[in-house]
């Protein structure tokens, strides 16, 4: 990321990497820089850590250009920003209802919202085991991710309300038929007119730690 410093760009990254050393870094080099954060990393105030939280409500504190906080949902989630203001936006959920969160969380979401998506809809069915040479763990990944890939544009193009539990196996009853008869969970969507993959026409197509003196938003 070198040659991407010093220009004024924003990241975002998750909880893994963050931390306030990181953000003061990126500050330090014109970075700005906003994530979820995990409150037991170093120099996360003791409020934010500790501070018990109804659903809405936020807390939040700053050092040096860097913002600490912590809002709750369902529940609760911290995170840092060098760009943003603890601030509450409005907007609308999937089914136009009006929703309230914080800011940084807001344009997180925005911005690493498919990132997230993609590692939940490949956990619920997992094919990786321990056992396995790590070789053939990484070809189970790169084909868990083409049987996601091919089940959004499937979405897509079809408006289709199939689940991804569904969807696979039909993956599995084109490719084995005779796995059809042997899998009880093979089975047709009975929830949804019937449409199967032969319906979808393929397309190409800034230093120091926080102190006391820390104002709260």
């Amino acid at each position: 990321m070198e040659n991407r410093l010093d220009v004024g760009h924003s990241i975002y990254m998750d909880n893994f990497y963050n931390s306030y050393d990181l953000a003061i870094k990126l500050l330090d080099r014109q970075t700005y820089y906003t994530g979820t954060l995990r409150v037991d990393r170093k120099h996360t105030p003791q409020e934010v850590k500790s501070q018990k939280l109804k659903a809405g409500e936020t807390i939040a504190r700053y050092s040096n250009g860097v913002l600490v906080g912590k809002w709750r949902d369902k529940r609760d989630v911290a995170y840092i920003s060098t760009e943003f203001t603890n601030e509450m936006v409005t907007y609308r959920d999937k089914i136009e209802r009006e929703r309230q969160k914080s800011l940084p969380i807001y344009m997180y979401n925005k911005y690493m919202g498919g990132v997230d998506r993609q590692d939940q809809l490949m956990s619920y069915y997992p094919c990786e085991r321990k056992t396995l040479r790590w070789y053939k763990k990484i070809l189970f990944h790169i084909l868990q991710m083409l049987l996601l890939n091919l089940y959004l544009l499937f979405k897509k193009f079809t408006n289709s309300r199939m689940s991804i539990y569904d969807f696979r196996l039909q993956i599995v009853g084109g490719l084995v038929p005779e796995a059809i008869g042997l899998a009880p969970g093979l089975r047709e969507n009975t929830h949804h007119p019937k449409r199967t993959l032969k319906d979808l026409e393929v397309k190409r197509f800034q230093g120091g730690a926080f102190t006391a003196s820390i104002s709260e938003k």
